[in-house]
């Protein structure tokens, strides 16, 4: 029915629930037009039986006032037949998935009802009716009726029912999850479903679903359902973890909708399996982290003890080792080891040959991954010293240095162990990016030992000494420098090398420090001013310092003072000059 209809009906509500009789005895109503009244005829009976569908009206009892042809066609009962009786009883109304009452209820409280129902012919046929029907009110708000049309959709529910018999066919063969449901019950699901969950087909139509849904995610998937049902939320996308048969946790990918099933308000839900994609996610970020602690992290202690606790709380294993191979010896020397809670600590230095067997060295030795489930049955392995140890299966990564086996990664649990492939990738990546790592910060360590042990040679020389940067600006000075000249050792940085040169020697200053530009070293005896205006006197070697392209980048400067034998130098030519008596 359109708006427009309903509108005109609703312009006299109380005379649509008289008998049809009384609209011929009445001959014209005043209705509001505008501002002005005027005479029109009464058009509601002619406008009904224009209408192409089906037509009752009821009164405050739900007994039929109106009855037009189509509706007679229908229900195969005439006007006179009809109008007088209760539509429920004439009908037989049935809806589905609801009372009768509950429907009338909730159009009374909507003031409006649409939906599916079925009724009878006057011959006994059910006839599947879509129905739309408009409450009656007065102008105090009573209920007087309503007008209700019916459309017979026989055809439609038989083109329905076609379709869903496709679309069971195609489901069946669908490599995703397929499922309809109806509040908590499930009605059907295809076999993609059953090999995702671990029951069987008849298993899951007899379970309340919610119980395969993971506890954390439980009550969101119970009010999604609800609202689903309720017609609040059409279509829904989102992931979820569910428990399978056998107690093992995944993750679904999840579409959800609301659809027509044989003739009741159904959801459906299809299904993927994203455990695949849910792994990589985490993998990628424990990565992440643990590249993280890289740069947090300098020693190799530090960086050792981040990984394997990491590793450990991740995969869920009992021990992590970084392992040091001295083939040549049948050595393995097991540098550090993480272990899980009540686990005893097994470094220390082992014979080799005691835990594997040539087929694993000449894997290891090829830069293979190697992967051991059962080392009571893995030939390759020592079962019995690795028994000794509660090593029952484990994942060893050789890293190599200069083309040799230098070092084992391994990781160990004290049970037999299918590992996965993803597990193994990342076992592979952590180990890669670890000993890079550790390389890294062994040199930095060797580096930093070398720089201590150059700076105590540095600070306990009874030499002076200076670093100096491409414009000769100080930014080391050692102690015995900073005292020779009176200052401080932080007043000295920063500050330039002519700052130290009396004036008359400056051109001469300008030239040595050209020459170090070019790239030659030097040694002279040099006069340096002090912070009093004093001087002392050194002999002065610059050697210049370049990058790697050659650019000259500075200077190291090393002073021996020679004030003294300046001195005695002095003093040698005053005798001299002196006449012999």
């Amino acid at each position: 029915m359109s708006a427009r209809d309903k509108e005109t009906i609703n312009n006299n509500p109380g005379d649509l629930c008289k008998p049809e009789e009384e609209y011929e005895a009445k001959g014209a109503s005043r209705w509001h037009d505008g501002n002005s009244q005027q005479e029109k005829p009464v058009l509601q009976p002619h406008l009904l039986s224009c209408i192409h569908e089906a037509i009752a009206v009821m009164d405050e009892n739900y007994t039929i006032t109106y009855w037009n042809e189509l509706a007679e066609k229908i229900y195969g009962w005439s006007a006179a037949e009809a109008v007088g009786r209760n539509a429920a009883g004439l009908l037989h109304t049935e809806v589905q998935g609801s009372s009768l009452n509950a429907s009338l209820a909730r159009m009374l409280e909507d003031n409006y009802y649409e939906g599916d129902v079925v009724n009878y012919h006057k011959d006994g046929r059910a006839i599947p009716i879509e129905v739309h029907a408009q409450v009656i009110r007065n102008e105090r708000g009573e209920f007087k009726g309503a007008v209700a049309t019916f459309r017979d959709i026989t055809k439609r529910k038989r083109a329905e029912a076609a379709i869903e018999g496709k679309f069971l066919g195609l489901a069946e063969v669908s490599p995703a999850g397929i499922a309809l449901y109806r509040g908590e019950r499930l009605l059907y699901v295809n076999p993609a479903v059953a090999c995702i969950f671990g029951y069987t087909c008849t298993e899951l139509l007899n379970m309340n679903f919610l119980c395969l849904v993971h506890p954390a995610y439980r009550n969101m998937v119970k009010g999604m359902v609800k609202a689903r049902m309720a017609g609040r939320q059409k279509l829904a996308r989102y992931e979820v973890k569910i428990i399978t048969k056998s107690g093992e946790e995944k993750w679904l990918d999840i579409s959800s909708s609301l659809i027509a099933y044989q003739e009741q308000r159904t959801g459906m839900f299809i299904c993927t399996d994203i455990v695949e994609h849910k792994r990589r996610e985490g993998n990628l970020a424990f990565l992440a982290g643990i590249t993280e602690d890289f740069a947090r992290f300098s020693s190799v202690k530090e960086i050792m003890d981040s990984v394997s606790a990491r590793v450990g709380k991740y995969l869920n294993i009992t021990h992590c080792l970084f392992s040091k191979i001295n083939e040549a010896q049948d050595k393995v020397i097991r540098e550090y080891a993480w272990c899980a809670q009540d686990q005893p600590d097994i470094c220390g230095e082992f014979r080799l040959s005691e835990f594997v067997n040539e087929t694993f060295r000449q894997a290891a030795r090829a830069g293979e991954t190697i992967v051991v489930c059962n080392t009571q049955s893995d030939p390759r392995t020592g079962a019995g010293s690795l028994a000794t140890h509660d090593i029952h299966a484990f994942v060893s990564v050789p890293f190599h240095r200069d083309g040799q086996w230098k070092y084992l990664f391994s990781v160990n649990t004290t049970e037999t162990r299918d590992w996965r492939e993803d597990e193994i990738q990342l076992i592979q990546e952590i180990t890669n990016r670890t000993f890079l790592r550790l390389e890294r910060a062994r040199a930095e360590d060797a580096l930093r030992e070398s720089e201590e042990k150059y700076r105590k040679i540095v600070e306990t020389s009874s030499e002076g000494i200076l670093w100096t940067d491409a414009q000769s600006r100080i930014y080391y000075a050692n102690k015995i420098i900073a005292e020779w000249l009176g200052y401080g050792v932080e007043e000295l940085v920063g500050r330039l090398t002519f700052d130290f040169v009396f004036q008359e020697d400056l051109e001469e200053s300008i030239v040595h420090f050209k020459k170090r530009q070019a790239g030659f070293s030097e040694k002279y005896d040099f006069k340096l001013r002090k912070k009093d205006g004093s001087h002392i006197w050194v002999i002065f070697s610059g050697a210049p310092l370049q990058d790697k392209d050659g650019n000259y980048i500075g200077t190291l400067i090393m002073f021996t003072d020679i004030t003294e034998r300046k001195r005695t130098e002095a003093a040698l030519r005053e005798s001299e000059d002196e006449p012999w008596p």
